[in-house]
């Protein structure tokens, strides 16, 4: 159903001018026609209506995308992230836009205890739509400094099993850090890095035994 949903929406928005270049081309082409009597007028006016909205859509789309490029990363002005913040919240409300500013916000709001009512309700609804690894790692720091020990155990597990090659810049990450409540997750990052290892790291057997390590078996019952 995700990637249903996922083809369904995402793609046409994402590929829109391919889209527009598609309709031309099928427009203009030899292909029977169907005709559906209308005012040249209302006709002349809905084409550039949509061209004009087209032209828009791709101009200003360029102008966020490399605004986001350049603002992926915090710098070493206060002001200057204060108005990229701003910026970037702003580029969040646009429905076509939403989930790259939060990508992109996310570098931002990194986990501390200074604002956590701010960074774990913003980092559970971004693992939600991206649950990268990234953003799983930083919701489990969340999650343990907020003292959800089980919600942050098991959000590592779901981190590490959909990335297991991964295993060793999480442990490395999470023993950098001091928090006690982290502790918990930097030693359970460390176990799966030693099964990890053991059978090779980028190996087909290595992952499989780092997703056994943090997954539950998976097991089907008859259905009579």
């Amino acid at each position: 159903m995700m990637i249903l949903i996922h083809s369904m929406f995402e793609f046409p928005l994402w590929y829109l001018p391919f889209l527009a270049m598609l309709v031309t081309v099928c427009t203009l082409g030899p292909a029977p026609t169907w005709r559906l009597p209308t005012r040249t007028g209302v006709l002349r006016l809905a084409c550039v209506g949509a061209g004009a909205l087209m032209a828009l859509h791709i101009v200003s789309g360029a102008f966020i995308f490399w605004r986001l490029v350049a603002y992926s990363g915090p710098s070493q002005s206060a002001a200057e992230n204060i108005r990229r913040v701003d910026y970037i919240a702003k580029v969040e409300l646009n429905p076509l836009w939403a989930d790259a500013g939060a990508m992109v916000m996310g570098n931002y709001l990194l986990p501390s205890r200074r604002h956590l009512d701010i960074v774990l309700p913003f980092y559970q609804n971004l693992a939600r739509n991206q649950p990268y690894i990234a953003v799983l790692q930083r919701l489990s720091i969340c999650q343990a400094l907020a003292g959800q020990k089980e919600e942050a155990r098991r959000t590592l597990e779901q981190a590490i099993a959909n990335y297991p090659d991964e295993v060793m810049k999480l442990e490395a990450s999470l023993r950098a850090r001091n928090e006690p409540e982290v502790r918990p997750l930097a030693e359970l990052a460390a176990r799966v890095k030693t099964i990890y290892l053991r059978h090779g790291a980028n190996t087909d057997g290595a992952r499989l035994a780092v997703v056994e390590a943090v997954a539950a078996p998976v097991t089907r019952k008859p259905l009579f």
